[in-house]
């Protein structure tokens, strides 16, 4: 004879690969929202106390004077100026090499001591070359910062609707099998079988289904995951910035085989004591 718990649950695996496509979206979706979070971390950082000075193309023979002006501005700690070969170099990922031959915008790159005036720094490049426009990267830190918390949210959103559909899912495997198998549901109840012990069989079997299932799902999405990050990285993506996942960072996706193991256990719980309440 069967356990009460397989005569409950699916035998053929069917809850096993859900639970565990479940989990392979909530990893990529995690993984998605720590890599992002990371880019745009490092991206502040990496612009953190740096701004350029764009000058028109007709005043690059200004370039050195501006950068030896901008110099004397308290909290410019240093002013480069970089050569026309080494901007079409930093436009070419963006531009192609076709347009190499437009009039391109020269720029002086700064390093600013912490609590730098901007607005100091400004004036000095307009008297020294008019038109002179100081760019210290604020905008794009904050709009990368939006991004990486739009995509943030939306991980959460995904994640909870996993879960609820996998919550979903037991609860209507549950009382199918219930259902299905009344006449052995109520041969246990004769025999002497509480309810409480018929759903610690099925939670059981939820959860070892759950965990399989997910373990199998997250395997697939490092899998995935590690690709993403592989392509990612070098020069092989030059218009994306490199996405990595901090070490622990991982540990948030190790646990989601067990996270989905409590959610199915408890579910399968839940729904078999509120069935086997209405059955004779």
């Amino acid at each position: 004879m069967r356990r009460p718990a397989e005569l409950l649950l699916d035998r053929e695996g069917f809850l096993a690969w859900m639970i565990g496509l479940m989990v392979f979206l909530a990893a990529l979706a995690i993984a998605a929202a720590l890599a992002a979070d990371g880019a745009a971390a490092r991206w502040a950082r990496s612009l953190a106390g740096t701004a350029t000075v764009q000058v028109p193309a007709d005043a690059a023979n200004k370039l050195d004077a501006l950068a030896a002006a901008l110099r004397g501005v308290p909290g410019v700690r240093q002013a480069r100026p970089i050569g026309l070969e080494e901007t079409r170099a930093l436009l070419e990922p963006w531009l192609g090499t076709e347009l190499r031959d437009l009039p391109l915008p020269r720029l002086v790159d700064l390093e600013l001591a912490p609590g730098a005036d901007l607005a100091a720094i400004q004036k000095r490049a307009a008297e020294a070359v008019p038109g002179a426009v100081l760019d210290d990267h604020r905008g794009w830190a904050d709009r990368l910062a939006g991004v990486a918390t739009a995509i943030q949210a939306a991980a959460i959103v995904v994640v909870l609707l996993v879960a609820a559909a996998a919550a979903l899912l037991i609860v209507f495997a549950t009382r199918a099998g219930l259902e299905a198998q009344r006449s052995v549901v109520e041969l246990l109840h004769l025999v002497g079988a509480r309810d409480g012990w018929i759903a610690r069989q099925v939670e059981r079997q939820a959860l070892l289904l759950a965990l399989k299932g997910g373990t199998g799902g997250l395997f697939l999405a490092a899998a995935v995951i590690a690709a993403t990050l592989w392509l990612s990285s070098g020069d092989r993506l030059r218009l994306l910035p490199q996405f990595e996942i901090a070490p622990a960072a991982w540990l948030s996706l190790v646990a989601l085989p067990a996270a989905a193991g409590l959610v199915a256990m408890l579910t399968a719980r839940i729904a078999v004591l509120r069935a086997l309440r209405r059955l004779p």
